[in-house]
């Protein structure tokens, strides 16, 4: 009864509950799903002016079980916006009133799509599907949507992206796209599972697996890229720069919060790779770079407590393989191996430190044009970008702190340069490898301490150049160990060509020293070197001869002592092994180092560096400069002298000796001593000293025993002979003091004898065989003292000029008065080139034969000399001694008249008149001739007019005497008379030999002048000298 009367009060209402949950299941099962397929689609395309569609639906109000099949939106053109095959929600609806809070077992949506499209004209394609936001407040509350979700996934999902705004088109496809959500929740502080993998053209294939939880925020897992394509991320993000290459990324972390929204980020490994990587940058240069694998690993820790960000990289790392940097035509750099290790980064602290650097087997090519470096041409940017990036630095640096840089261990090895300087008309190249560089506890935030680092380099496989030592980074303050081995010095022959016409053909420069380099602040930078250097087996060659011209065996400078810019350059020695050096005087008195030398200097050049070398007196301090000892070794020579007539080459061998003292110092006087041989037969002695600066000297030279046919070319060029035989010995002695030249220039010549005449016009114009017999002795030698004076303030001064006039003079004076030189070397100051006679007389007074003795003995000694005498006699002196030899030939006529006239025939040479025939003739012509001065007594006797005027026969004989004319032949035979005489008395008494005394037709009345030139007013016999 009970129970129907029960069933009686809740028939009814059970009914209509029944009815309804059967009218709610029906339209839930049937109803709602058609109402939202067809109402769907117009909703969206109402608030979306989006055409949609929805093939099917099912909901299943029992199991609160919906699915969506085949919903898409579309685009405007009617593309497919967005859609999905299938989503599927499978609510637990007891689940989510028991623990009020959404429980959904599974929410799962099946190949989701969606196309972003950004247009021509930079719109996106959802622009006009974002309505402005109104002012509307909303309820920002820390409470999350009680919600629980045990599954949720995306499965095979796709993403398409089009860029048509770009330069060019872009298109990115994303599929599949799978994510997996399990155990979801915003009640509680649990952490839910996510996996998340996509495949991309772009990013190549993610991957996120892990855990992660919103209360608090928390998340910890790994993520993985793959094959992620550089080149189309590039044109993505449409940034200048060109990349191309895959990279990979994995990483594992650990994300945890507290309540307080402190945040934590653990970043326990994080590997990055690519392979293939090329970058380049058309906007700043034409570079390329490309690098074959770059693998980069770190681990990390991000913090923020209290709102305090920190975070610090640690025990990271970067390998590098295969690095190269390109231009558009070739490869310019590569590195085999590059290795970062030990990064750790702080960035609270702003500090970077990298506990090494390596980097390894690398090759780089670099030229230098007229233009600069290639580099700096390929990285170049306009000055205004440069000036704007200087500009931003400059602000940056003031406005925050800066970085830290720590190195504690910097290593380059196995480098290779290969570098050609293309400003040179034949280009240079310079291999250089291996370059080693390594450095230590490098800090950007102490660059005033010490820096160590090594450097070493060998050049073109023969020379080494090595470095060690510190420097200070903020000044360049360095203490370095230089050394230079075997540099070879022809490698630097393109930049001599422009200069000189030479070829380095050999040689190579050494050096071993301490390099110190400060910059004070405020002062000029400060370079000191203590060392040694040397230049071994240099060969010089003259381009224009083909032929050494410069060269030696070693040249070594010891204990050299280098300040800059105190000026100051010191070495304790310089020695040279066997030096040699050519050289020529040409034709036009040029000489072969004036050919070699090239002179491209301007006016313009000339007058700038006038004006700087000014300027630079002004300010910089002259050159300190001083060199204790130069030491030569077996020295050698080549001169030849192609301006003379004949062409002279003499060799000088076995040059030793050396200078000491040479410095700069105002009184330094350098002191001089060298040995050598000519033509390895005649020493040659140079030494004294050299004071430069005041510009005083006293240097001695001795030639002993040069070989006079080798220098038949000076001789010519002097006296227009060569030499056939004949030693030289030379002492010359020049003393300068006061700009005041005296010089003493001893010649002695053994047994010289001239060899053919040379025509040369230039030649002196001395009788040389004459010279040369007055010169010699009776052993056959010549000496001859030249003395030399002057002043080296004359413009006109010219040592070679004034020994040679002094020479001439001193040879010309012997030629133009040799008898007195003969006199000179009697030690007698008599004119020995005139004989004296008494009027109408031949014979010698006592003088006149004690001259002659003289002569004689001084002949005897000069034996190359003959004697020519010249017999003169004067009408005026000797003619009036002559008239009473020629009237008494006068009267012997007469007397042959008279025998003849008596029938007898006698010659005239053969009468001899009597005392008495001498007066009887003289009385009977004087009467004839003059018969107004006398006159005959009764007796017959003659007498005068004019008895006081003297004696008859006296007065006779002059009067007659008078009316003779001066006879030629007479005063012919007079001077002939006197010339065999002296010739007489000079072979017999004198003991000259005959063969050498000549006598000259002899001559009447002659313009005598002596050897001083003055005129000879007594009766003289001329005597003359000339050569065998």
């Amino acid at each position: 009864m009970q129970i129907q009367a029960f069933w009686a009060r809740v028939k009814k209402p059970a009914a209509a509950v029944f009815g309804v949950l059967v009218i709610l299941l029906l339209f839930g099962f049937y109803a709602l799903p058609k109402l939202i397929i067809y109402q769907l689609p117009r909703l969206v395309e109402q608030q979306l002016n989006r055409k949609a569609s929805l093939k099917a639906m099912t909901f299943n109000p029992i199991s609160l079980k919906i699915g969506l099949l085949g919903f898409q939106i579309d685009e405007t053109d009617g593309q497919p916006f967005v859609a999905f095959e299938k989503l599927d929600i499978d609510v637990d609806g007891i689940q989510s009133i028991a623990k009020l809070a959404l429980k959904v077992d599974a929410i799962v949506l099946a190949k989701p799509f969606i196309h972003i499209k950004r247009n021509k004209n930079g719109e996106f394609n959802f622009a006009s599907l974002i309505k402005p936001s109104g002012s509307e407040k909303t309820d920002d509350k820390s409470k999350f949507f009680p919600l629980v979700i045990s599954r949720l996934a995306i499965e095979e999902g796709q993403f398409f992206w089009e860029d048509e705004f770009s330069d060019q088109p872009l298109q990115e496809h994303i599929k599949p796209i799978d994510l997996v959500i399990q155990n979801f929740s915003t009640t509680k502080a649990s952490q839910f599972e996510v996996a998340i993998s996509l495949d991309s053209s772009l990013a190549g294939h993610f991957n996120w697996q892990g855990k992660a939880g919103i209360l608090p925020l928390a998340s910890k897992g790994q993520i993985s890229l793959s094959q992620i394509n550089l080149e189309r991320l590039q044109k993505i993000l449409q940034t200048p720069i060109r990349l191309a290459g895959q990279a990979g990324v994995d990483v594992s972390y650990d994300l945890s919060s507290t309540a307080g929204n402190d945040l934590k980020f653990l970043l326990e490994k994080a590997n990055i790779n690519v392979k293939g990587l090329r970058y380049s940058d058309s906007s700043q240069s034409d570079a390329v770079v490309e690098i074959a694998s770059v693998d980069l690993a770190t681990a990390g820790e991000f913090e923020q407590v209290n709102g305090v960000f920190s975070s610090l990289l640690k025990q990271g790392s970067i390998v590098m393989k295969a690095i190269s940097l390109s231009d558009t035509k070739q490869k310019l750099a590569e590195i085999n191996d590059f290795k970062i290790s030990g990064i750790n980064v702080d960035i609270n602290h702003q500090t970077v430190t990298l506990e090494s650097l390596e980097t390894g087997h690398a090759l780089i090519k670099a030229w230098l044009t007229s233009e600069g470096i290639n580099y700096s041409e390929l990285f170049g940017k306009s000055q205004s970008e440069t000036d704007q990036t200087r500009v931003s630095s400059n602000q940056s640096s003031t406005a925050e702190k800066p970085w830290t840089l720590l190195v504690n261990n910097l290593a380059l090895t196995e480098y290779a340069m290969e570098f050609q300087d293309r400003t040179l008309k034949q280009p240079v190249t310079f291999n250089i490898s291996p370059i080693i560089f390594k450095a230590k506890n490098f800090h950007s935030g102490q660059l005033q301490t010490k820096l160590p680092f090594e450097f070493a380099a060998n050049i073109n496989k023969t020379s080494l150049i090595s470095l060690q030592g510190t420097v200070v980074p903020e000044n360049l303050k360095s203490d370095i160990a230089v050394k230079v081995k075997d540099f070879r010095l022809p490698f630097l022959q393109s930049y001599v060509e422009p200069f000189l016409r030479i070829d380095l053909v050999d040689g190579t420069f050494s050096a071993e020293g301490q390099l110190e380099l400060d910059k004070p602040v405020e002062k000029p930078p400060r370079l000191s070197f203590k060392g040694q250097a040397a230049i071994n087996r240099f060969v010089t060659r003259d381009q224009l001869q083909n032929k050494d011209l410069v060269k030696w065996q070693n040249l070594s400078l010891k204990d050299i002592s280098v300040d800059w810019p105190e000026q100051t350059y010191r070495a304790e020695s310089l020695t040279i092994d066997k030096p040699y050096v050519r050289a020529i005087i040409e034709k036009d008195k040029t000489n072969n180092f004036q050919d070699i030398i090239i002179s491209k200097t301007s006016s313009t050049k000339i007058a700038e560096t006038g004006k700087t070398s000014v300027a630079s007196k002004d300010t910089a301090k002259p050159p300190a400069f001083s060199l204790s000892h130069i030491i030569i070794k077996n020295g050698s020579s080549d001169f030849a002298d192609l301006s003379l007539i004949l062409p002279f080459a003499a060799k000088i061998n076995a040059l030793d000796g050396g200078l000491d003292g040479v410095s700069s110092e105002k009184n330094a006087k350098v002191k001089l001593n060298l040995k050598g041989s000519a033509y390895d037969l005649a020493p040659v002695i140079i030494n004294g000293s050299i004071s430069p600066n005041l510009g005083d000297f006293d240097i001695s030279l001795d030639f002993k025993g040069m070989p006079m046919p080798l220098m038949s070319p000076y001789v010519v060029q002097f006296a227009g002979y060569k030499v056939e035989k004949g030693k030289l010995y030379l002492t010359l002695n020049y003393k300068v003091e006061n700009n005041q030249l005296t010089a003493g220039n001893t010649i002695l010549i053994d047994q010289l004898e001239l060899g053919e005449k040379v025509d040369n016009p230039n030649a002196a114009s001395i009788p040389m065989e004459l010279a040369i017999a007055l010169l010699k002795d009776s052993d056959g030698k010549i000496n001859i003292d030249v003395p030399v004076t002057g002043s080296l303030e004359d413009p006109q001064f010219d040592i070679g000029n004034l020994i040679f006039d002094a020479l001439v003079n001193a040879i010309s004076k012997v030629v133009t008065a040799p008898f007195s030189a003969l006199a000179s070397l009697l030690d007698s100051d008599q004119d020995l080139s005139m004989v004296d006679f008494s009027a109408g007389k031949t014979e010698l007074a006592e003088p006149e034969k004690k001259k002659l003795d003289d002569l004689a003995k001084a002949l005897k000694e000069k034996t190359g000399l003959q004697l020519e005498i010249k017999g003169q006699a004067y009408e005026k002196a000797d003619w009036p001694a002559l008239t009473d030899a020629a009237l008494y030939d006068w009267l012997k006529q007469l007397k042959v008249s008279e025998l003849g006239k008596a029938g007898k025939n006698v010659r005239e040479e053969n009468i001899e008149l009597s005392d008495e025939d001498y007066k009887r003739l003289l009385t009977q012509l004087f009467l004839q001739k003059f018969p107004l001065l006398a006159e005959t007594s009764l007796l017959g006797t003659p007498k005068l007019i004019d008895p006081s005027a003297g004696d008859f026969y006296q007065v006779a004989r002059d009067k007659l005497g008078e009316t003779i004319r001066p006879e030629q032949k007479r005063l012919k035979e007079l001077a002939a008379d006197r010339a065999q005489t002296i010739a007489k008395y000079l072979v017999q008494q004198g003991g000259v030999p005959n063969e050498r005394v000549f006598i000259l037709d002899s001559v009447v009345n002659p313009n005598t002048t002596s050897e001083n030139g003055d005129v000879k007013s007594n009766i003289t016999a001329l005597l003359s000298l000339k050569a065998n």
